[in-house]
């Protein structure tokens, strides 16, 4: 398969401490691509940089598409779905609005909104706000978000 994530000698620090130090790698369509490390060793700095939601401090990335071809960031962050540590919703928010807000974000429409909750098995809970919910539902939610677009990549830190 093609390439689609060319990571060469990233390198992250947060004051005195190096999280990330020469990190390296391809990731080819696909894949699926698990970090596994202890806790601090930095796989989330690194989702967080891929995801365009952190700089690094030195070395770069690249998500490639038909060719080999570099993507724009903007291009890239289209194709994305991420799901971090925090749901990334509006607590005050029914899993509904949220997912309405999300699409036309997306440029997505109702019809998406409808299969994302039909999916995760979130349709009677369509009218809760999130703050109100499990942790385990509002992982659903999350997950219903970051796919809404139908990205070509999910980046998922903890799921």
């Amino acid at each position: 398969m093609a390439i689609v994530l060319r990571v060469e000698n990233l390198h992250k620090r947060f004051g005195h401490r190096d999280v990330l130090r020469g990190v390296s790698f391809e990731a080819h369509g696909g894949e699926c691509l698990a970090l596994i490390g202890e806790n601090g060793s930095g796989k989330t700095t690194l989702l967080r940089i891929l995801a365009y939601l952190l700089r690094p401090a030195a070395g770069n990335f690249l998500w490639l598409g038909v060719g080999g071809k570099p993507l724009t960031q903007a291009a890239a962050r289209r194709r994305l779905g991420v799901v971090g540590h925090e749901a990334m919703l509006y607590g005050d928010l029914t899993v509904e609005q949220n997912l309405n807000l999300f699409a036309r974000l997306y440029g997505e429409g109702a019809a998406s909104v409808e299969r994302a909750l039909a999916y995760w098995g979130l349709e009677k809970f369509r009218r809760c706000a999130v703050n109100a919910l499990s942790r385990g539902l509002r992982q659903r939610a999350a997950l219903s978000r970051a796919m809404l677009h139908a990205p070509d990549v999910l980046l998922l830190d903890e799921p």
